[in-house]
């Protein structure tokens, strides 16, 4: 049987952006100020966390991006996992670090969604990182988002890759455009400097509602995650509580 999963706290870092070639952070320091401006509790540190899932489509490496946020935050040792695609894998961050705390194998996880500004494609990618918080344990003195559940899909089967051909910018541009036209026909109109920066852009966009004191007890949110590369779809149901 799962137990229920609170998201507790969610927190971002957002560099200014960077003059062509000129970078302050890697990516695994993105990630790292993420993960240490979280405060799910009093007395928190990055050493409490049992499970760090981390996400990115621009690792500073060839592999062992989680190992180098890990390194970063210099936190005694803990189960890590790295997902790697372009903004789909900061779900599989998400519901990889809530699985594992609904089966009780993690008393808490972090889930960590990041992404290194693009000098060469920049309204595609943009710099920055964004971590969330998961306990079993219902916060009794805030408010705290229920993991009602999780389902990605892969489209695989059906268009192109926009990624894989020469036309990057141009036909990417092309489904953010539609897409959005699509959610502002609907009213669900979400602003595009807000979700552009790959595998970090669902936690920004919940971070910024989540402490913005708009959210009342029963609220639900309805969250739908797009990926230009291979059209794959993440959705995701949270409950305020």
């Amino acid at each position: 049987m799962n137990l229920p999963v609170f998201i507790t706290d969610l927190a971002t870092f957002l560099p200014h952006a960077p003059a062509a070639g000129a970078f302050t952070h890697t990516n695994a320091q993105l990630a790292a100020e993420a993960v240490r401006r979280l405060h799910p509790c009093g007395g928190f540190t990055p050493d409490a966390i049992e499970l760090l899932t981390c996400a990115t489509s621009s690792p500073d490496q060839l592999g062992g991006h989680a190992s180098m946020l890990r390194g970063e935050l210099g936190s005694p040792p803990c189960e890590i996992v790295a997902t790697a695609e372009t903004c789909s894998c900061g779900m599989t961050a998400f519901n990889h670090a809530w699985m594992n705390v609904a089966r009780g194998r993690s008393g808490n996880a972090v889930a960590v969604g990041s992404a290194r500004a693009s000098s060469d494609l920049p309204a595609l990618l943009c710099g920055g990182a964004g971590a969330a918080f998961f306990t079993a344990s219902r916060p009794a003195y805030r408010q705290a988002l229920r993991v009602d559940w999780v389902d990605q899909l892969s489209f695989v089967n059906e268009p192109e890759s926009c990624l894989d051909t020469g036309a990057i910018k141009e036909e990417s541009d092309d489904f953010r455009q539609e897409l959005y036209d699509q959610l502002r026909a609907i009213g669900f109109e979400i602003p595009a400097d807000k979700w552009n920066a790959g595998a970090a852009s669902i936690y920004i966009i919940l971070e910024e509602l989540f402490h913005s004191g708009r959210l009342r007890i029963g609220d639900r949110l309805f969250c739908l995650i797009p990926e230009t590369d291979r059209f794959s779809i993440g959705y995701m149901q949270l409950t305020v509580v």
